[in-house]
């Protein structure tokens, strides 16, 4: 809720992807809408799919100062993101409704400010950039270039994130909506240091570009680990929670697990997501005689997940995503993490709550994430001064309580 006595800043909000209890992109439009709602009016236009969700949320747990609208394309435009394949060209024509929207709306409300919030995506354009207000653009960024230690991965044969990164790099560039929306927008809030700078190079000079996370985690989802520091406990389980596709760096985790548990030692290792690389981890799993140690758990919801995070003891995800938003999650359990020194994982993780390795060839990036593995399984004291830390670190830098207070301030320079 609001707090009373303030004069409320109202904001026009476009959060495509928006729903309660939920992780990804959904997860990040209903987290910060409500983040921005705590202190000021919000407006959220969303996708009519996501109304269900949010009025029974709504009607248990009743926000006077957050407003919903509804809006989505004909039942049959819907074809074209059938599977997940047309969603960007639905996303594309989405906006142009959420440009109607916002201005009918501008014109009874007289809103004070427009804030994109989803997707997170700095290579698509934002239909609330037509609006004459104030804007801000973000959480907005893209994933890096996949690194050498995945590029030279034989564990799968298509070349998407490649093309992908091509096609987004194109995007940015090329499409004249997206760079509208760039130019047009007064605050950028970019997901990561690679993005900061390299939006620094192409906005207006009016703009002002900050660094600001894309996910966050509540206070109230801060949870402790214990270890036994006298001697490891048994079994050791290890985590990799997210879609089982390649740049999640899933044979990664599935080959340095291998690594790791040929050395011996009483280990699990247990999936949780679904995807195209889960018939790589099954053959691997039959190859090296591990059917008793690495566990399939498919696709769950967040609870579920959450569940698993709190009965494992590290989290291994070496992931080449921009953000990769699971491993907040996980450091809120006090899970100490594993990942790469790159993108979204090598920022949020520091010395403190878990280990980065450094990208190499595939070979050596194996063999550095397995010896990792080792060195935590055999140091329970380190488990527990990283699962310590990584609650430190979640409860300093990535709140949602936090994000509030500081879109507060942004909110309020803006509308001065």
């Amino acid at each position: 809720m609001a707090e009373k006595g303030l004069n409320r800043i109202r904001v026009v909000a476009g959060v495509y992807a928006c729903a309660p209890d939920e992780g990804s992109e959904p997860g990040v439009g209903w987290n910060w809408v409500n983040a921005c709602a705590k202190y000021h009016e919000v407006w959220a236009i969303t996708r009519s799919n996501n109304r269900e969700a949010i009025e029974n949320f709504q009607s248990n747990y009743p926000l006077s100062n957050l407003h919903f609208e509804y809006i989505d394309l004909p039942d049959w435009a819907k074809f074209w993101k059938r599977g997940g394949r047309g969603i960007h060209l639905y996303y594309l024509l989405w906006q142009h409704l959420l440009a109607a929207r916002a201005l009918r709306l501008h014109a009874e409300k007289k809103f004070h400010l427009a804030h994109h919030m989803t997707f997170v995506s700095d290579w698509m354009p934002s239909g609330l950039a037509v609006l004459n207000i104030p804007f801000v653009w973000g959480p907005v960024g893209h994933n890096p270039k996949l690194p050498r230690c995945m590029n030279s991965s034989k564990a799968y044969t298509d070349r998407s994130p490649f093309w992908r990164h091509v096609a987004t790099k194109s995007m940015r560039s090329l499409n004249f909506e997206t760079v509208a929306t760039r130019r047009r927008a007064d605050i950028v809030l970019a997901i990561n240091k690679e993005v900061c700078n390299e939006m620094r190079t192409m906005v207006s000079s009016k703009t002002k570009v900050l660094l600001r996370a894309q996910n966050a985690v509540s206070l109230s989802e801060l949870a402790a680990k214990h270890f036994a520091v006298d001697e490891p406990e048994n079994p050791f389980k290890v985590l990799f929670a997210g879609q089982l596709i390649s740049i999640k760096g899933v044979d990664l985790a599935m080959d340095a697990f291998v690594e790791f548990a040929q050395q011996g030692g009483d280990a699990e290792l247990h999936f949780v997501g679904a995807g195209p690389m889960e018939n790589y981890i099954r053959t691997r799993v039959q190859e090296c005689g591990l059917e008793r140690q690495v566990f399939l758990h498919g696709f769950v919801s967040r609870a579920k997940a959450l569940e698993h995070m709190a009965k494992c003891d590290v989290f291994l995800f070496p992931s080449a995503e921009g953000a990769g938003m699971v491993i907040l999650e996980a450091m809120a359990k006090g899970l100490p993490v594993i990942c790469l020194d790159y993108g979204g994982g090598g920022e949020y993780v520091n010395e403190s709550c878990g280990i980065k390795v450094r990208c190499q060839s595939r070979a050596d990036t194996v063999i550095g994430l397995a010896e990792a593995l080792r060195g935590l399984h055999s140091n329970p004291k380190q488990l527990e001064s990283l699962s310590q830390g990584a609650n430190r670190r979640i409860r300093q830098h990535y709140t949602w309580e936090q994000i509030a207070e500081e879109m507060r301030d942004v909110y309020k320079e803006l509308s001065c």
